[in-house]
C-alpha cells in the first residue's frame, strides 16, 4: 500500500496505462479490493452470484490474481517495549544516558530484547 499526498493506493506497474484507484482512507482501499459477498440470484433458488471483478498483481511476467480474504494477524507491542525503543532511539550518546534518572536507567537495563 502506498500513501502519497494523503491518498492510498496499491503499488502498480509503472508501465501500466490504467490509473490506479486512490482512496482517502486505507479501509476504503481494502473494501474496494475485498471480494464481494455472494448475493442470491432470484431465478435460481439457492443459487449465488459472484460479480466478476478481478484485480491482478504483476510479478515479472507472471499475472497473479489479487485476493484479500482475511486480515493479516499481528501482535501489538507492549507499552514497555515501545517506551524503551523510543528512549533508546533518542540516546545517541553515552552522555545522554548518564543524564537519565536512576529509575529510567534501571528500566532500560532490564530490557533484554534487541532493538
Amino acid at each position: 500500500i502506498q500513501c502519497e499526498g494523503g491518498s492510498f493506493s496499491l503499488q502498480s506497474d509503472p508501465r501500466s496505462s490504467q490509473p490506479v484507484p486512490r482512496f482517502d482512507c486505507v479501509l476504503k482501499l481494502v473494501h474496494h479490493y475485498m471480494p464481494p459477498a455472494p448475493c442470491a440470484v432470484p431465478e435460481q433458488p439457492g443459487g449465488t452470484l459472484h460479480p466478476k471483478r478481478t484485480y491482478y498483481i504483476y510479478s515479472g511476467s507472471e499475472k497473479i490474481p489479487l485476493v484479500l480474504s482475511r486480515p493479516l494477524s499481528s501482535s501489538v507491542s507492549t507499552l514497555q517495549h515501545l517506551c524503551r525503543k523510543t528512549v533508546n532511539g533518542h540516546l545517541d550518546s553515552y552522555e545522554k544516558m548518564t543524564q537519565l534518572p536512576a529509575p529510567i536507567k534501571e528500566f532500560l537495563d532490564q530490557y533484554d530484547a534487541p532493538l
